[in-house]
């Protein structure tokens, strides 16, 4: 039990010690990263993952086809 503190605690001393290095050295803040997928809940497994990624683009597809064919009109 105390092991598993301590390199929680030098896990956390750690980064803390990287991002203020980054933040002086290269002036980039951590704390201003916003993700790019909000709200996107547990981990999907990879399948998953390029599943919804695969229907999105079929998606796109369809309507880069129906405005195609408006266009052709």
């Amino acid at each position: 039990m105390l092991k598993a503190r301590q390199q929680k605690q030098g896990t956390k001393i750690l980064k803390s010690a990287f991002n203020t290095s980054v933040l002086a050295h290269i002036g980039i803040d951590h704390r201003d990263n916003k993700p790019h997928e909000l709200s996107r809940g547990e981990r999907l497994e990879k399948w998953q993952y390029e599943q919804r990624n695969a229907a999105a683009g079929l998606e796109i597809q369809k309507r880069i086809a129906k405005l195609q064919n408006q266009v052709d009109k």
